[in-house]
């Protein structure tokens, strides 16, 4: 698509937008290809509509420094800081999210919510788990919301002949455990259901 085929495509909703709404750009990655929406990007900000990205924060530092130009509040998705782990399951450096989530907070820090998805053993192990609540001791008075993982996708994939890993849904009672063990250092903590 062009950008002026996305722009209108994203203006045909403009009523929505005017009261608590706006654009929220997700992925993949969505501050690797950012720069491609520009002319969009400048745009929606001139016509003041909020945009908003949901992000991992495994980008480059010149990557992060461009959205600020252009995005209202982050979405930032925590999976796994353990570093190995960081890298086996997700491909990702954990000291690119520790530096990004740095300037992240230090600008957006009562614009931005924490997402935890929890999926076992992936973001859900024993590990990872004490890391995230190390972690977030730090940055208690965030927005944070977690989330059990979901199998919404698998039809749509298949339809289309691609392959999908189902994920077992984590039990209740983890996800209670990691909720209460957040409660203790985050006040503002809350359960997704999709």
């Amino acid at each position: 698509m062009t950008e002026d085929e996305v722009l209108e495509l994203l203006l045909r909703d403009a009523d929505f937008y005017k009261h608590d709404g706006g654009i929220t750009y997700s992925g993949g990655e969505p501050l690797i290809s950012l720069y491609r929406i520009e002319n969009v990007l400048k745009r929606i900000k001139g016509l003041g509509i909020s945009q908003w990205i949901e992000t991992s924060l495994f980008a480059s530092e010149k990557q992060l420094m461009y959205s600020f130009d252009y995005i209202d509040n982050f979405i930032v998705d925590i999976k796994n800081l353990v570093p190995d782990q960081c890298i086996r399951y997700l491909g990702g450096d954990v000291s690119v999210f520790l530096r990004n989530f740095k300037e992240v907070s230090n600008r957006y820090r009562d614009k931005m919510i924490l997402r935890i998805p929890l999926v076992e053993p992936y973001t859900y192990n024993d590990e990872n788990i004490h890391a995230l609540l190390d972690f977030l001791k730090e940055y208690g008075d965030l927005k944070i919301q977690i989330f059990k993982v979901h199998n919404l996708a698998a039809s749509k994939y298949r339809k289309i002949g691609l392959d999908y890993t189902e994920f077992d849904e984590l039990s209740d009672t983890k996800l209670k455990y990691v909720y209460d063990e957040l409660l203790k250092n985050c006040p503002d903590v809350e359960i997704i259901d999709f």
